[in-house]
């Protein structure tokens, strides 16, 4: 299969085609090949195609849930199109390929569309909103679940946590192991920190307990 075909995966030529029906044939090809061509790259292990559409999929059964399913999906096939691992202004070119994408599109800069695709791009920074912060708040505004989609690797099997904490370690290859352990563990024991590291109550029932078990198995694992 050739990038022109789509992207090989059901989902996301759906949702891509959904998205994108009103738009000009040569603007939605371009752009699909676009970022097929970013998210194969053969330096991401995790962000990559294969995370994309697990989160595409967690947006399909939960887009009932969203007051703008189309500015939700937009940022999940934008949110880590710029991915470097040593940079500190990824969400900033995400969001700049977005202004891209938007002024080929015609979509105004102003539009309900465009300030939600740009307001949820950036809040990939933080990756947390009041919800996460506060015992028994639940949210359930389309970035809570935005957020959520992306979280939820870590609520996964041992064994599917395993598999992404290692595709984690070969993006981060270029970090000395006692280098990348230290700083792994100092990220993974914030997450541990905050009372909630799912913002909405359908992912916090399913997910919560099991993520911090696996947080917790790989905090002992990189300081033992």
């Amino acid at each position: 299969m050739t990038e022109k075909d789509g992207f090989g995966c059901s989902v996301l030529d759906e949702v891509w085609s959904d998205l994108t029906l009103d738009f000009t044939e040569e603007v939605r090809d371009k752009w699909r090949r676009w970022i097929c061509q970013k998210y194969t790259d053969g330096a991401r292990h995790h962000h990559n195609l294969d995370h994309l559409s697990h989160m595409m999929g967690l947006f399909r059964t939960y887009q009932d849930y969203l007051s703008n399913p189309k500015g939700v999906a937009f940022a999940l096939f934008f949110q880590f199109l710029e991915y470097d691992p040593r940079s500190q202004d990824n969400e900033e070119r995400c969001i700049e390929a977005f202004r891209q994408f938007a002024d080929e599109a015609r979509i105004p800069m102003d539009s309900e569309l465009f300030l939600t695709v740009t307001e949820l791009i950036q809040l990939t920074k933080l990756h947390s909103t009041e919800e996460h912060k506060q015992e028994g708040i639940y949210g359930s505004e389309d970035r809570h679940f935005f957020l959520d989609f992306d979280m939820c690797v870590l609520g996964g099997s041992p064994s599917e946590y395993k598999d992404y904490a290692q595709k984690i370690r070969l993006e981060y290859s270029f970090v000395p192991d006692h280098l990348y352990n230290r700083l792994r563990s100092k990220i993974l024991t914030s997450f541990l920190q905050i009372p909630n590291i799912f913002a909405t109550e359908p992912f916090r029932r399913k997910f919560e307990e099991r993520a911090k078990s696996n947080i917790k198995a790989e905090i002992e694992m990189l300081t033992s």
